[in-house]
């Protein structure tokens, strides 16, 4: 059996993420009203066949491999998604950072994976990290080519290990040209986010590399 045909299955994304930390060929399926497409470990593309979605959207998780609620929080969506006790409406992309953190626990192996982005991966001494972040670019980069809808959403899911003074907060990336997106705004506070921070110069950080180079 195809690591694709265990998913559809029932077999945890997450659980094919761990047992194939180096990586998994791609494979494509029909699978009811979606289209599944498996692109390595870490990486899979949900789409419905017949869909006329003005937005697409990446949720990527684990950039750190230790914050692990929301990489189980994930891996619920596509369990649930595949299983049809949720129906997805836009295409999406869901990624799984650090597949090797994630399997020895830790925050990274070599190198911090979210001060690797926005191609600052070719600065750097090649690592484990550094070829993960050209992969995710890259997959990030295809899906929104392939599904260049008129908004392109992208949640890059954390865990705050240390104390915060806000439970739940946003890091708004640092689009000076652009005007603040209220709506988004609103739909983060109706989640329960108590707070949101604004950057105020370019990072290295996924979310900043996704709203720099593809408008999201």
């Amino acid at each position: 059996m195809t690591p694709l045909n265990a998913l559809l299955q029932g077999e945890s994304f997450l659980t094919l993420t761990l047992e194939n930390p180096q990586g998994l060929k791609p494979e494509s399926m029909d699978h009811g009203t979606y289209q599944v497409d498996l692109i390595d470990t870490g990486a899979l593309i949900i789409s419905p066949k017949e869909s006329s979605a003005t937005k697409s959207l990446v949720l990527s998780c684990a950039i750190h491999g230790n914050e692990t609620a929301p990489i189980e929080i994930c891996d619920a969506l596509i369990q649930n998604i595949i299983s049809g006790c949720l129906e997805l409406k836009i295409p999406t992309l869901f990624l799984f950072g650090n597949p090797q953190a994630m399997l020895s626990g830790n925050r990274f192996q070599d190198f911090n994976l979210n001060r690797l982005f926005n191609h600052q991966y070719k600065d750097e001494e090649p690592c484990y990290e550094t070829r993960r972040a050209e992969l995710l670019e890259t997959y990030m980069a295809e899906f929104f080519n392939r599904f260049d809808a008129p908004e392109k959403l992208h949640y890059d899911l954390h865990t705050a290990i240390k104390p915060s003074a806000h439970e739940r907060f946003a890091i708004y990336p640092y689009t000076p040209e652009k005007e603040k997106d209220f709506a988004q705004m609103h739909f983060l506070k109706q989640m329960g986010i108590q707070a949101i921070l604004y950057s105020h110069s370019e990072t290295t950080t996924f979310s900043y590399h996704s709203a720099k180079n593809h408008n999201a």
